[in-house]
């Protein structure tokens, strides 16, 4: 009976014992079995078909601990899908440099240490960086110009990030291989040349006092604005329709000097003559590249004084060149004044005028 008694005894604890592994060894395996890894993705820097490629990778720890990872580009994929299968011609570089990179667009932070990276087949070993902790993003670049070089089948493909030593826990995640990555894109900039006149009310340039014989008169004076794009600059002509300032009251002219030739009537007064002056210049703001330098022609340069003598060049009803630039101009200028010298027995009349016309061109 004893021995009876005690085989139902043992079978009966076998029975219970079968019962308890039954139910709690999934349990225990759970808890021992690896973590994954969250939050994690990898960016291919080129994603072209058939393309060399640095490569970024991020992710979250669930352990603390892990000082070696790996990335295998063939992670999940089986057959035909696999990076490195022989249809699809996508290579892994044996020699790899890495850099533990913070930020990435996650707030990641950098894979610490002095991590060091190397390759076999699809699989790419980062070691070297210290232990990692626990539930933190970390982020590294593969910066070998030719860490990868990206399959000639378009596709999606399954690449593995798992932790190899100090702890085990792995993601996978799906990047994309396309036919073409990059976007052309085209556009035009026009010619340009802006060239406005302005600083005198309604382009009426009077002279400042009534004309004498004791010294020379100077206008007001005109501002020329340039704008051009022109990479070999512009020019700037001016002509007269009168060859001086002519009164239809008195039928006289006051005569410009000679067109073209620089006079000084500062040493002429007494005698008669006009011309045309440029005072001074402005080289304008900033440009996209070089800004063109900005000049008078000798002829009607009156700018070296600061306008205050009596430098004038000739105009007749040819256009003469006045000024010149080297190159683009933003907002360039010119001051641009009328000068005159009269005889005291110059006839009086309050209609002595002169038209002018000045223009421009740029030269693209």
């Amino acid at each position: 009976m004893k021995h009876v008694f005690s085989r139902r005894l043992i079978l009966t604890g076998l029975f219970i014992t079968a019962l308890v592994a039954q139910f709690f060894m999934p349990m225990l395996l759970g808890k021992v079995s690896a973590a994954s890894l969250s939050n994690s993705y990898i960016r291919l820097n080129r994603m072209k078909t058939g393309t060399d490629s640095t490569m970024r990778v991020v992710f979250k720890t669930a352990s603390a601990g892990a000082t070696s990872l790996t990335v295998d580009l063939n992670g999940t994929d089986t057959g035909t899908a696999r990076w490195t299968d022989a249809a699809n011609n996508g290579t892994v570089n044996g020699t790899q440099a890495v850099a533990g990179v913070s930020g990435c667009d996650v707030t990641a932070t950098a894979l610490p240490g002095s991590p060091t990276a190397s390759a076999a087949t699809s699989v790419i070993t980062v070691t070297g960086f210290t232990a990692l902790s626990a539930t933190t993003l970390y982020c590294f670049d593969l910066t070998t110009s030719n860490s990868v070089h990206n399959p000639t089948t378009a596709g999606e493909y399954h690449p593995t990030i798992t932790e190899t030593v100090g702890a085990s826990d792995s993601q996978t995640v799906a990047v994309r291989v396309v036919s073409n990555d990059q976007i052309t894109v085209n556009a035009t900039v026009p010619p340009t040349f802006n060239f406005a006149i302005s600083g005198c009310a309604s382009n009426t340039d009077a002279f400042t006092t009534n004309l004498t014989a004791a010294t020379h008169t100077s206008t007001s004076g005109c501002t020329i604005t340039i704008n051009t794009n022109a990479k070999n600059g512009w020019y700037a002509w001016a002509k007269d329709s009168n060859v001086g300032l002519t009164s239809t009251i008195a039928g006289h002219t006051i005569a410009s000097v000679t067109a073209g030739s620089q006079s000084d009537l500062n040493t002429t007064h007494g005698t008669e003559g006009y011309g045309l002056a440029i005072t001074s210049i402005s080289q304008g703001g900033a440009c996209a590249g070089t800004c063109g330098v900005t000049s008078a022609v000798t002829a009607y340069d009156s700018t070296a004084t600061g306008g205050v003598n009596g430098l004038v060049g000739g105009v007749d009803g040819t256009l003469r060149n006045i000024a010149l630039s080297t190159g683009i101009a933003n907002a360039a200028t010119l001051t641009v004044k009328e000068r005159a010298n009269i005889n005291v027995t110059t006839p009086a009349a309050t209609d002595y005028t002169d038209l002018l016309t000045v223009i421009g061109a740029g030269y693209f």
